[in-house]
């Protein structure tokens, strides 16, 4: 999406402290519901603009930002 204010629409809230918070089912609930996005199993019409490179752009920023980040739902 060419008109925001960051080049991927990813919510800087994942690296906030609030997020790191949050209880397990809760962290575990926005992990998996995150991964199955990037993954492309979950899509709403708003996700539309999430082409398969943006996604995998967004995976791998996420991999190298916060590693263990994604390993949370695999619990």
């Amino acid at each position: 999406m060419e008109n925001g204010v960051f080049r991927f629409s990813l919510s800087y809230m994942i690296y906030s402290e609030a997020f790191d918070q949050l209880t397990e089912p809760w962290r575990v609930a926005a992990v998996e519901r995150l991964r199955s996005i990037l993954n492309g199993q979950f899509f709403e019409p708003k996700h539309r603009h999430l082409t398969p490179a943006i996604l995998c752009d967004l995976l791998s920023i996420l991999t190298a930002t916060k590693p263990d980040l994604l390993a949370t739902a695999k619990r």
